[in-house]
Parts: structure tokens; sequence; C-alpha cells
């Protein structure tokens, strides 16, 4: 058993669920021993963090088990119902589900910086805030809020409004056109500097104040005393980078 990704996913199957599901007993999770099937839902972008990590964690604490990570839920709805019927087991985002039924837990916070090409015709060893304002942006929107991210994380909640030259779902095709253009990027500081030396990037501090963007995991109260459910609890929490 291994690991499923985008277009490998297999659908609910009862002979997936955990065994007290099906004879209303309860038994303990055996991880090295299960061939489990653990589904998460999550965002790309937050699955670079975790996953590389998580595929390591599994393989020596639980050969034998599959992770689906596949499904993207973009509105708070499909998210409580994939919860709620267990078509998925926990959910990653960047908001917390705060219907009465559910919990959330943060595993980290991303801090925020800008990027620019090296070959940037204006921008070079500093960004000031007349830059930053003077500029064209990639905007990185999230479902956070619904609205881009930047602009639900700014503490004076004031900023004016920016160029917009192009918006994406994706901060990695964010990161590569800010590095063939002229567009500055806002980006989480884990993926500007994993990226930045080949990507051809300079980084630099947001010129004013922001908070950090979380990422929360989220699961069914339902499955708060299922041991395998904690078990995948503990081996995300346990594959989220040491520097945040």
């Amino acid at each position: 058993m291994g690991w499923y990704s985008q277009g490998s996913y297999r659908g609910s199957q009862d002979t997936d669920l955990p065994l007290h599901e099906h004879c209303g007993c309860i038994l303990e999770f055996e991880p090295e021993h299960s061939q489990r099937t653990f589904r998460i839902s999550s965002h790309k972008d937050i699955d670079l963090l975790i996953v590389p990590t998580l595929v390591k964690y599994k393989e020596q604490h639980a050969p034998n088990i599959t992770i689906a990570a596949d499904i993207e839920h973009l509105n708070e709805q499909d998210r409580q119902d994939a919860l709620r019927n267990r078509s998925v087991d926990v959910i990653l985002a960047t908001v917390p589900l705060t219907d009465h039924g559910y919990i959330n837990h943060v595993l980290f916070e991303q801090e925020l910086v800008v990027t620019a090409s090296k070959k940037h015709p204006r921008i070079k060893d500093m960004l000031t805030m007349e830059n930053f304002m003077n500029e064209s942006h990639l905007v990185w929107k999230t479902q956070r809020l619904n609205t881009n991210t930047l602009d639900s994380l700014v503490i004076e909640n004031n900023l004016p409004a920016r160029k917009v030259a192009y918006r994406t779902g994706s901060t990695t095709t964010a990161l590569m056109l800010a590095s063939e253009t002229d567009w500055l990027c806002v980006t989480s500081k884990w993926h500007a500097t994993k990226v930045a030396e080949s990507f051809g990037l300079n980084v630099f501090p947001v010129p004013f104040e922001t908070n950090k963007v979380p990422v929360y995991m989220t699961w069914h109260q339902t499955q708060k005393n299922d041991t395998g459910h904690q078990w995948l609890r503990e081996a995300i929490i346990n594959s989220v980078p040491k520097k945040q």
C-alpha cells in the first residue's frame, strides 16, 4: 500500500473504513500492521510543505497504510460535508471550520514576503512602500475569507488598491511568473526561499505590518476517539517543517 496523489483517488469504500465501523467494537490501531486508507483534503501549496515529510513518516512507522491526498475543497460547505460523511479524514486549509462539531488545530503560521526578479529594472537591493505600490502584482488568491491572502492579513486593514497583473491560486505559478516578469509576488517565506535561487528571485520583507498565514488541520468530532485517526493527526503534526 502506498500514496495516492492527484488523479488516483478511489472514492469512499466501505472496505477502507476502520473495522470498528463495521462491527461496532473498538479496536486499537496498530500502524505497523494496518492496511487502512486515510484521506486528506488539502491545497497544493500546503502539500509542498507537508507531503514529503509525511511520506517518509508513513514509510517508517506505517508502511502498509495508504494516504490519499488528492482532494481539494474550495468552499466551506463542501469541507463540512466531506468531514461529516467521512469522505475525508482531515482537511488542511488556511481557514478553520467554526460550526459546532468540528475541531481545528493550528499546524503552523507562515510569514509573508515579497519576491521580485533579480533582473527587475527598478527594484534591486531594497523594497519600499512606494516601490511596492508603484509596481504591478501577482495576486496569490486563496479561499481565505473569500479574498486575496495579503488583503485579509494586513493588520490595519487599509492597504490601498494594488495594480493587479495576474491572479492565481498556485504560489509556484506566481513565483515562476515573478521570475520572468517585472511583477511583484507576495507569498509565504517558506515557498519563496525554497525557489529563490533557482528561479532568480530576490526576497524582501513586506514593507508594512501583516499577520502570518495560519494553516489549520480540521476534523469532525465523531472521529476524535478513533485511534487510527489519532495516529494520522499526530503524523501530520510531526510532518510540519520545523522552521516556519
